[in-house]
């Protein structure tokens, strides 16, 4: 869990582990609900939970490895204050046992005084970007070193080639390289799987930023329960852009939940979009607006128009693709190339 950079290191460390387990799952707050998930889960899973901290609230078991990424104000308006959000976010920690491994971001003063506080007895391993420490990671003259009781191994050169760029997923692979060692990867298949990594396309995936609204492709959902899900993942979000292809899904639960919400803006494609927006229309609030397109590649005006500089434009259609496209990797791909060639903006993964 963290405030920020869960779904980078979740999904970072399951592909690590891929290269070395046959039985690994990634689940949570990515937008796999753990439940949906139940059937494919056998004693030997490895299982990588990205939590949100409305998941971590209410728990009553934490899990044998936790990490924690940072603490920043965050999701304010959804607790009495923001030591409640701190403490639902230690909730991680807070019910392991003494020979369970906390892995967390020493550079947080948040972190370092939530722990002081619940004086907490665990196996501590931290990671720094800025100081040497005891167990775990820290930065030494361009490279990433893991250490064990004062015993340090060179894992990363910060100079490789990799796709997670800047200090922060520095941070993000520091607490990758950490977990995985716990469970036992070996130092090659790390760093294989850190310079391999791309993260996830189509799926909740950064497509870049133009007059300070960041656009996210999440072209993979094409169903209402994963437009819900993204919805509630990713942060901030302004402008939803809905619709395509109509296979008569029922519309009426997606219509609910968004009118409840605070996206304000929502651009309708296709057939499906037009009933989606016929359902929306029964319960949407005043200052939510509604805006038609004649073809999905429309969709650029209204986003860069209407969305709040600071906030999200996210495509998440609810709905499959085939009026337009052939399948919803052509969809998301071409949901990027228009932010490209209408913004100037590099295309991430590209």
């Amino acid at each position: 869990t963290g405030t920020k950079g869960k779904s980078t290191t979740s999904s970072l460390i399951c592909h690590i582990l891929k290269l070395s387990l046959d039985d690994v799952i990634l689940l949570g707050n990515i937008g796999r609900p753990a439940f949906n998930c139940l059937e494919h889960l056998t004693g030997s899973t490895v299982i990588v939970d990205e939590l949100s901290s409305h998941q971590l609230e209410y728990i009553t078991k934490s899990p044998h490895i936790s990490v924690l990424l940072n603490i920043y104000q965050e999701h304010l308006d959804a607790y009495a204050s923001y030591h409640d959000y701190q403490l639902a976010k230690m909730n991680i920690t807070k019910y392991q046992q003494e020979d369970d491994f906390i892995i967390y971001n020493d550079d947080d003063p948040l972190i370092e005084k939530n722990l002081r506080d619940l004086n907490l007895k665990r196996n501590f391993q931290k990671y720094s970007f800025t100081k040497k420490v005891e167990n775990g990671c820290y930065i030494s003259k361009g490279h990433i070193v893991y250490t064990v009781s004062g015993n340090d191994q060179i894992i990363y050169h910060l100079s490789s080639k990799r796709k997670l760029k800047g200090d922060h997923n520095v941070m993000n692979i520091m607490a990758a390289i950490i977990a995985c060692k716990i469970i036992g990867i070996q130092n090659d298949a790390i760093v294989e799987g850190i310079s391999s990594f791309r993260g996830l396309e189509h799926r909740l995936e950064f497509a870049g930023r133009t007059q300070g609204i960041d656009f996210y492709n999440d072209s993979i959902a094409t169903i209402p329960e994963a437009t819900i899900e993204a919805v509630k993942a990713i942060q901030n979000v302004d402008t939803l852009i809905l619709g395509g292809f109509d296979r008569g899904i029922d519309y009426s639960g997606l219509a609910r939940f968004l009118a409840a919400s605070s996206v304000r803006n929502f651009i309708f494609t296709g057939e499906a979009g037009s009933r989606i927006k016929h359902e929306m229309e029964k319960t949407a609030l005043p200052i939510q607006k509604f805006f038609v397109i004649r073809k999905f590649d429309e969709f650029i005006e209204p986003a860069l128009k209407y969305t709040r500089a600071g906030d999200v434009c996210l495509l998440s259609p609810a709905a499959a693709s085939y009026d337009e496209f052939v399948n919803f990797e052509m969809r998301g791909k071409k949901f990027k190339e228009i932010i490209h060639e209408n913004t100037g903006t590099d295309q991430p993964n590209s």
